[in-house]
């Protein structure tokens, strides 16, 4: 409970504080934003945000696919938030903030799509923010929709079916206070992980941390059920490495929730790396002080 009343109360500072404006530049675009593609045929577009230099830990946007284009899912990027407000299918517009560090320029989402009829289709960031890093000073200064040209004959039901390539986690809802998760985990080339073990960190109820967990099969998908409303780490791992974690909000109406988790790159051991640094460059001096040596006795001779 005091992690949660502390995530909190982090989010509202981040919401209220304000600080004297200056000549913000940052960026909120969807790319590729412009296009020509078929009905019935899937493409996928990145929601980037892009502080141009400046460091930010907190976004947000309503979003809005036209209704002549159906998202089949949605996989989240490499921005590593914890969303205040969960991204979906159904919804991708989404609150999130980066707990402990920061970045200058990530893709908070990819968003699988399938144009349903001819005509003109449109992704829309309204109600958009970037929160600079340190101080929470709004660096969003434009915002870039896509606009794309759908030919061909509308799309029949029967091609209405998701990518068989991208990651997905529907969450249904099996009763009004309770959830259940079906995740698929794929590696950056959108290969299946089996045998990886999905770990639900439930924050509302701790008693029931133990209970949720599952093993994804040999297509990478695994199903929780009685997952309780409000604020959970979802981890999934592999032969005791980390695949990916992030923090979901599980809450609203809407009992449905669809997006994707792929495999996180893990950082460089920097310790390590400048330890064997520094031997080599022991060992260098080493042996340049022999060479050096050699040649002074073979001169005395």
């Amino acid at each position: 409970m005091k992690q949660i009343l502390s995530f909190l109360i982090f989010l509202c500072l981040l919401a209220y504080i304000t600080k004297p404006a200056y000549a913000a530049s940052g960026t909120m675009s969807i790319s590729p934003n412009t296009g020509s593609y078929n009905t019935g045929s899937s493409f996928s577009v990145d929601l980037v945000i892009d502080g141009k230099g400046d460091s930010f830990n907190a976004a947000e946007a309503t979003v809005k696919v036209s209704s002549n284009t159906q998202i089949n899912n949605l996989v989240l990027g490499d921005c590593g938030f914890s969303f205040v407000k969960t991204p979906t299918s159904t919804d991708p517009s989404f609150t999130g903030v980066i707990l402990g560090g920061s970045t200058t320029k990530c893709t908070a989402y990819a968003l699988i799509l399938t144009p349903l009829s001819p005509g003109s289709a449109t992704i829309t960031l309204t109600k958009a923010g970037i929160k600079k890093y340190g101080n929470a000073t709004e660096l969003l200064g434009t915002t870039q929709n896509a606009l794309y040209t759908i030919t061909g004959e509308g799309a029949s039901s029967s091609n209405r079916t998701p990518s068989a390539i991208s990651p997905q986690i529907t969450l249904a809802q099996t009763n009004p206070e309770n959830y259940t998760l079906s995740l698929t985990a794929l590696t950056s080339d959108n290969t299946p992980i089996g045998n990886a073990m999905v770990n639900i960190d439930n924050n509302a109820n701790s008693s029931q941390v133990n209970q949720l967990k599952a093993e994804t099969d040999t297509n990478g998908q695994a199903t929780i059920h009685n997952i309780g409303p409000g604020v959970h780490t979802v981890k999934v791992e592999k032969d005791g490495k980390q695949v990916s974690q992030t923090i979901l909000n599980f809450t609203g109406t809407n009992p449905v929730l669809t997006l994707g988790v792929k495999e996180q790159k893990q950082p460089a051991n920097w310790t390590i790396i400048i330890i064997v640094g520094i031997l080599i460059f022991i060992l260098a001096v080493l042996l340049l002080l022999r060479s050096g040596f050699l040649k002074a006795i073979k001169h005395a001779a």
